[in-house]
């Protein structure tokens, strides 16, 4: 039998990104999972919630772009932002008619950004102190709708700066 999922506060729901079959019991609940480098996962909607990160995963060592936050992925985190903007109000056949953008084309880039916006949300994540800690090894942040946007809308995460490509 399935689990029920819950939220917190009824309100948000809990996500997970866990290393290994790490046990949720504590949470009492059936989380919405995160990709990491050893599932095929489908990344969701980036939403408020509660959300439970293995701190291996924080750090990027299993996921598919790893390691610290870079500036040519910040780069192309700006690239896709501003595409998105540019052509997301425009119908399919004005997109590629005026930019040779094929309907195709345009969801591999929402596809990449994303990714792209996921991973520099992790990275925000890691210059945040945590909520709670979980089984010594989890993560909590909770993030609720304000937060989570001024973590997705802020500037390059601050370690960008501090490692070189």
């Amino acid at each position: 039998m399935a689990r029920e999922r819950r939220t917190h506060g009824d309100q948000y729901p809990i996500y997970g990104c866990l290393f290994g079959p790490t046990p949720m019991q504590s949470l009492d609940a059936a989380p919405i999972l995160l990709p990491t480098a050893f599932d095929d996962v489908p990344l969701p909607p980036l939403k408020p919630g509660t959300h439970c990160i293995s701190a291996t995963h924080l750090q990027g060592i299993y996921l598919s772009m790893w390691g610290p936050w870079r500036e040519s992925w910040e780069e192309r985190f700006q690239d896709r932002s501003r595409a998105l903007a540019l052509l997301t109000p425009l119908p399919p056949e004005e997109r590629e008619k005026s930019y040779g953008i094929p309907p195709e084309l345009f969801v591999r880039i929402g596809v990449e950004f994303h990714l792209l916006e996921y991973h520099r949300l992790l990275a925000q994540l890691r210059e945040r102190e945590p909520d709670a800690v979980l089984n010594g090894a989890i993560l909590i942040h909770r993030l609720d709708e304000p937060t989570l946007q001024s973590l997705l809308q802020a500037g390059p995460p601050a370690q960008m700066g501090r490692f070189a490509e």
